[in-house]
């Protein structure tokens, strides 16, 4: 599904003359450094580029579509966890704190 997604990037990319190549096979790895480089090319292209013109009207994005998402049935993903491979325990073990032993 993701491909997919890529792909459509693409398009759009390519539609708008925008000659950024999508690196789909280093992002589908789900690389954090891959994704984070590619998110910040993204972020830098459009402060750039936004000049805050024609801001969003999702009323007429929509067409007069209801967008309440409570409507709308969630689809969940075959694994569970939105396809995301779980990730480590951040918690480490805390230090004690408990002062220097002290004979009463």
């Amino acid at each position: 599904e993701s491909l997919t997604n890529y792909k459509v990037l693409q398009n759009v990319f390519n539609k708008n003359r925008i000659s950024k190549p999508i690196p789909v096979d280093r992002l589908v790895r789900c690389k954090m450094q891959d994704n984070l480089e590619f998110l910040q090319w993204i972020k830098r292209f459009w402060d750039l580029n936004y000049t805050g013109e024609g801001l969003y009207d999702p009323e007429a994005r929509r067409a007069g579509q209801p967008g309440n998402p409570a409507d709308t049935p969630m689809r969940r993903p075959a694994s569970g966890n939105g396809g995301a491979r779980p990730r480590p325990s951040s918690a480490a073990p805390r230090p004690s704190t408990a002062g220097p032993d002290r004979k009463s």
